[in-house]
């Protein structure tokens, strides 16, 4: 459904640059231009974000990035009526943050990872959860479903979730020879 939403707003985005390029000399301006662009935009992210879904592992978050470029090209539409200045500054706020989620979304996907060392385990798979566990503190783990549990010395726990992981069943692999490698047993 959410697709269908996107084109429909795309066609009704193509359809207003359309009406404003035949409506005569008085649009004299570049916006149903840069109208079209958005609109033919949106509809070949959705076929991109698609597409992606299926085939790739990493990219770019492509509706939202058609979205910003609708909405700036709303923003600079309203620059051309008479209103308050920060009024105006507002309108160019959202498109900014639909960059952002854009970008973030990308930087997600690409720096997500599992590394060991000497020292300790390093998980990251989410933007701001980062996981550092010290092998010397680890008495066993168990991986159960979509969780690593781990037991620490002292009668601590540690849990890092795996349900983000596409490839667990490799994950979990690589998790066991790693723990066995450092004398770790399986519970």
């Amino acid at each position: 459904m959410q697709t269908v939403q996107h084109f429909i707003g795309a066609l009704l985005l193509i359809s207003a640059a359309w009406e404003h390029l035949h409506s005569g000399p008085g649009h004299g301006s570049v916006l149903p231009y840069f109208e079209l662009a958005a609109g033919a935009l949106l509809i070949l992210s959705v076929v991109f974000e698609k597409l992606r879904k299926r085939h790739a592992k990493h990219g770019v978050a492509w509706v939202e990035l058609a979205g910003a470029v609708m909405m700036f090209v709303e923003a600079v539409a309203r620059t051309r009526e008479r209103h308050h200045l920060s009024f105006l500054i507002l309108q160019f706020v959202p498109p900014v943050f639909l960059v952002l989620f854009g970008v973030l979304e990308l930087r997600t996907l690409t720096d997500r990872y599992f590394r060991a060392d000497d020292d300790s385990l390093r998980a990251r798979l989410r933007l701001v959860h980062r996981r550092r566990v010290e092998w010397k503190r680890i008495e066993s783990f168990a991986i159960d479903g979509k969780t690593l549990r781990m037991k620490l010395a002292g009668g601590g726990r540690r849990n890092i979730s795996l349900r983000d992981v596409k490839e667990r069943e490799a994950l979990s692999e690589w998790l066991r020879a790693q723990f066995a490698a450092r004398g770790i047993a399986e519970r």
